[in-house]
């Protein structure tokens, strides 16, 4: 796979049982807290958390995010009681992961006077959430900016993909370039396909756009930068992403 000593690909992954309902969510150092339009939450927000969600329900999630953001919860709009979700992410912020589980029920939040607000767009304050979607997307995409700066660096080794799954190709990027990298549940059959290809002398940034511009994924999978992370999903899912940031 590589020229020097590493793991297998998809080691990581081999033999990994989950159960059906798992929520995992783990504080690490906190970061520093930006200044923002609720500075009393950002602390919270910029801490990172591993996730760890296997069709479990949206409405527990959200309970555990408010709790450790040191919130209350407002979600009566949010959805119905049998929404689930799915969401596998190491590293990102709480501010992050509130986006993409947005995104993946296509909702809307806000957080203001210590109450994280949850539902669809119609059912939240339009005046407030516009400010709250205008304030996310500057500081979201100030930390874009830091991450396409490290993709744009040249990847260390030379990669060698032969037969192997572009899941699996994706967690090992993620490992030895150390970035968190979302793999869209939805796109799972897309991201079992092998991959057969040699990258020497690349940034991260011209890989992903090489493997995913190449047959068979040209028209089924695509990849964007949200804050900290890298998301894969097919391209009309990453432009509603997109949309969500403007």
């Amino acid at each position: 796979m590589n020229d020097r000593s590493s793991p297998p690909v998809g080691q990581a992954l081999e033999g990994l049982v989950r159960p059906a309902l798992l929520l995992t969510l783990v504080a690490v150092v906190c970061a520093a807290a930006a200044p923002g339009a609720f500075p009393e939450d950002r602390g919270a927000l910029s801490r990172p958390l591993s996730v760890d969600l296997i069709d479990v329900p949206l409405t527990g999630t959200l309970e555990v995010l408010a709790a450790h953001v040191g919130v209350t919860g407002d979600y009566r709009e949010s959805a119905d009681a049998q929404r689930r979700v799915s969401l596998q992410l190491t590293g990102a912020s709480a501010e992050v992961v509130l986006v993409l589980l947005a995104w993946e029920t296509d909702t809307e939040w806000l957080l203001a006077d210590g109450v994280l607000h949850w539902g669809s767009a119609e059912a939240l304050p339009a005046e407030e959430l516009a400010r709250s979607r205008r304030e996310r997307a500057a500081r979201l995409g100030r930390v874009s900016a830091v991450l396409l700066r490290r993709l744009a660096q040249s990847v260390p080794f030379r990669l060698k993909a032969q037969g192997v799954k572009v899941s699996d190709l994706l967690r090992f990027l993620e490992r030895e370039c150390s970035v968190p990298f979302l793999l869209d549940a939805r796109c799972g059959e897309t991201l079992e396909t092998t991959v057969e290809q040699d990258f020497e002398g690349v940034s991260l940034t011209e890989l992903l756009n090489g493997l995913l511009a190449s047959e068979p994924f040209a028209d089924s999978l695509d990849w964007t930068v949200v804050g900290e992370a890298v998301v894969v999903s097919t391209p009309e899912r990453v432009r509603s992403l997109r949309a969500l940031l403007r």
